[in-house]
């Protein structure tokens, strides 16, 4: 069945839009928080008080966070909360996790709220705290709101993300990207510009002694956007990409892993609406494979559907933090 790119803009939406954030101002002794946060990438350190973390806090703070984040060739989940503690035992160093969840629970309090601030315990941090009459209704909260309360703390990691690859670039990939979609993305040092057998894609690898990282990017004629599918963007992500093969493996060929669920969701990144895939890739022929992340945007002036994909072979090591720092890129592009 085609799925209408539409219909999934506005159920989207409409998950998006559930619960509000208010956005706080740095305190006063934020302004002088000259210590980086502490924690590990995709920590989640969590302070409420034992009986309502007992109660019904506990569970929904697994499940929202503690699922497993799709398109990723091994499990992994969003996010490891490290520990909880209650309000009067937490300590100033625990104070300084980089993504720090409080949940309140105050009778008095009129419905359930939730506020946010940055550095406020230190630099590089996200501080999201939930108000809330009852344990029972926090809980719901949070489990309603799972999407909001992910996407606040992978925020605060893209920033991180980008303070690394802003670090150094690689002006020919980022030339080569520019003159063919008229898109500015920061690509960091390190990629070289790849040859595929066809030229019907620009092809960037950063290769390490037990992982690679690429870059791929296309376009493709279309004269409406309103008659796309999903299945036609997948289509064309495997069409572009089995020009790839092995070196000295006659036959084997890159392609969009069947065997796998693929998730579709479109986002609007700096005014731009580009349709996020997520997927895992396999090579025909040959054992290697891995996640693979594509963003598909259609350049209305010239008729045509541009896609950005970022792949990972890292059969050795966890893919979430690697797949993240090449998903930030995205997020860089003007």
């Amino acid at each position: 069945m085609r799925r209408n790119l539409l219909l999934i803009i506005m159920a989207v939406a409409t998950l998006a839009s559930v619960g509000c954030r208010e956005q706080l101002k740095k305190t006063d002794a934020s302004q002088t928080a000259p210590k980086t946060s502490i924690g590990e990438a995709y920590e989640l350190f969590v302070i409420c008080n034992d009986n309502h973390w007992n109660d019904h806090i506990q569970a929904a703070v697994s499940e929202t966070f503690e699922c497993e984040v799709p398109g990723l060739s091994r499990p992994e989940k969003y996010f490891h909360v490290v520990d909880h503690k209650s309000f009067d035992d937490v300590n100033d160093v625990e104070r300084k996790h980089c993504n720090l969840l409080a949940v309140r629970i105050d009778p008095t309090n009129s419905g359930t709220t939730i506020t946010s601030a940055e550095d406020v315990n230190a630099s590089q941090q996200l501080v999201v705290t939930i108000h809330s009459t009852s344990a029972a209704e926090a809980a719901q909260y949070i489990r309603d709101n799972a999407y909001t309360l992910r996407d606040m703390f992978e925020q605060n990691e893209r920033m991180i993300h980008f303070r690394t690859v802003s670090a150094s670039e690689s002006p020919e990939a980022m030339e080569i990207i520019s003159d063919l979609t008229g898109i500015d993305m920061h690509v960091p040092g390190g990629f070289t510009v790849a040859t595929p057998k066809e030229d019907i894609l620009k092809w960037f690898v950063r290769k390490y002694p037990n992982k690679q990282q690429h870059i791929f990017v296309f376009t493709e004629e279309c004269e409406d956007i309103n008659t796309v599918s999903a299945e036609q963007l997948e289509q064309s992500i495997d069409n572009h990409i089995s020009i790839i093969s092995v070196e000295d493996e006659e036959g084997s060929y890159m392609c969009v892993s069947k065997n796998r669920e693929i998730f579709i969701t479109p986002k609007n990144i700096n005014g731009r609406l580009w349709y996020e895939i997520r997927c895992c890739w396999r090579v025909e022929g040959y054992p290697m494979g891995g996640p693979l992340v594509s963003y598909s945007t259609y350049d209305e002036a010239n008729k045509r559907m541009i896609t950005i994909a970022f792949a990972l072979f890292s059969p050795e090591q966890m893919q979430r933090h690697d797949m993240a720092q090449l998903e930030s890129l995205i997020y860089l592009t003007k």
